[in-house]
């Protein structure tokens, strides 16, 4: 055991591998001859890294001396029979951290295998390194990403100003990374956030700016509720800050948004719009027409439903498999017979108006290749003007990701009829919408009326009293 969990850490610390990326390690991925090693990263990416000599020479005596026979082709396997690969990067974790424990290190942000991913980060950062050549080891997409894995911050002279912001910013950014939340999307636009502070020199945070950098540009597509969404990405990382004269937080209190909830109708007018796209012979209603059904049946996010491949659906089974979304979580999703249907018919007319150009997602654009974020929405904005859930002038309004929020409102809405205990329920619905922890499905009780009703009713029969009229 020893030998192997020396090998085992001297990977992240060396050479900054992930823990599921040490977990995952086969036999076959050391190349003796090159002195490499094939790394399976994020994202579906693969990278080959030299072998150091002291790595090398640890998995050498590992597999010489410590090593149980196995026919499994994982590099590290279990010390204990049946003697097979580690399930996941956890047990990797909860190995660092017994290393960690018997040296007595206390006191780390990261209290995992994570910490000597972070701590090679940071030394070849004060080494001199760049951000890109320091990215380019660890494996991170960008460089706002290789940034928060170091712990340099910058210096704070004589007064408050703006890099308070931004050294807030990083912090709060490593932290949220560090508990496995992805953070891209929010990174970019928080960074964009502190930006405008500085050009409009302004050194205390006022609920007018945050609506205003919220808001903005004027042609900006999105409701009032994603402003509201953007101004708390605002709130979380600088609300630590207090004003020059010592005062208080800088924030008024706001009402929090609440989701635009579909009728049946006006889903059956945006499906049927949908079928009436151009060109008419193509493929281009179709999949609009069943990407937009299939979210709303399932409650998957939309990036979810695009991202699905075609491994992925499992007609027999009549179960899709969504793999690595938010927070890194993979689930199945269960499909309704008519859902089923739908996706098969699809799949033939795909297949039938494309053939070989079909790229690997079960959803293609016209030419065969994936569907993106910014074309899906813009269809879906022309839809919603053409049924009347937007006015022609309008730049807020529905979204798609709505549906997602009809599919648990309208599952609440029928526990509550059912004489479910809802409560009791919930971790159900959290699991099938791939909600990292209950309170994000507990926001769905307080975001319709007719749930509050429905609440309200509840409280009147337990206690037994007869509601007003």
């Amino acid at each position: 055991m020893g030998r192997r969990d020396c090998a085992i850490l001297l990977l992240p610390a060396k050479l900054g591998l992930r823990a599921d990326e040490v977990a995952t390690l086969t036999l076959d991925d050391v190349d003796w001859r090159a002195s490499e090693i094939l790394v399976r990263a994020k994202g579906r990416q693969r990278a080959r890294m030299p072998i150091p000599p002291d790595v090398g020479a640890a998995i050498v005596a590992y597999l010489r001396n410590g090593r149980p026979k196995s026919s499994c082709r994982r590099l590290f396997v279990r010390t204990l029979a049946p003697h097979v690969g580690f399930a996941s990067g956890c047990a990797i974790t909860m190995i660092a951290k017994a290393a960690l424990d018997r040296v007595g290190i206390e006191g780390c942000a990261h209290r995992g295998a994570h910490i000597f991913r972070h701590s090679l980060a940071t030394e070849l950062l004060r080494s001199g390194a760049t951000l890109s050549e320091i990215g380019q080891l660890v494996r991170t997409r960008t460089t706002m990403s290789t940034s928060m894995r170091s712990d340099i911050e910058p210096a704070l002279a004589g007064r408050r100003a703006m890099t308070d912001l931004r050294s807030a910013l990083d912090k709060y950014l490593s932290m949220r990374k560090g508990l496995g939340y992805k953070y891209e999307h929010q990174t970019r636009r928080l960074a964009d956030f502190v930006t405008f502070m500085e050009k409009r020199k302004a050194r205390i945070i006022t609920t007018k700016l945050a609506m205003e950098w919220a808001t903005l540009p004027p042609d900006r597509h999105a409701s009032w509720c994603a402003a509201i969404e953007r101004r708390a990405w605002v709130r979380a990382p600088f609300r630590q800050l207090r004003s020059e004269n010592g005062g208080g937080r800088p924030w008024a209190c706001c009402p929090d948004g609440s989701a635009d909830v579909y009728s049946d109708a006006e889903i059956d007018a945006l499906l049927t719009a949908a079928l009436a796209l151009p060109p008419a012979d193509g493929l281009r209603q179709r999949t609009y027409h069943t990407l937009f059904g299939l979210i709303a049946v399932t409650g998957m996010r939309i990036s979810e439903a695009m991202g699905l491949e075609r491994d992925d659906v499992d007609l027999d089974a009549g179960v899709l498999t969504v793999r690595l979304t938010k927070f890194g979580k993979s689930r199945l999703v269960p499909l309704y017979p008519t859902t089923r249907t739908a996706l098969g018919d699809y799949a033939h007319r795909r297949d039938a108006l494309l053939g070989s150009r079909c790229g690997s997602t079960l959803f293609v654009a016209e030419q065969g290749g994936r569907l993106l974020h910014q074309y899906v929405h813009r269809v879906f904005w022309r839809l919603s003007r053409e049924i009347g859930l937007r006015r022609p002038g309008d730049r807020t309004g529905p979204r798609v990701h709505d549906f997602r929020h009809r599919f648990a409102i309208r599952t609440l809405l029928d526990w509550y009829r059912e004489g479910k205990d809802v409560e009791q329920q919930l971790p159900v619905l959290s699991t099938y919408l791939g909600h990292a922890c209950g309170r994000d499905t507990y926001w769905y009780l307080s975001a319709c009326p007719e749930l509050m009703e429905e609440a309200a009713r509840r409280l009147d029969w337990r206690w037994e009293v007869t509601p007003c009229r």
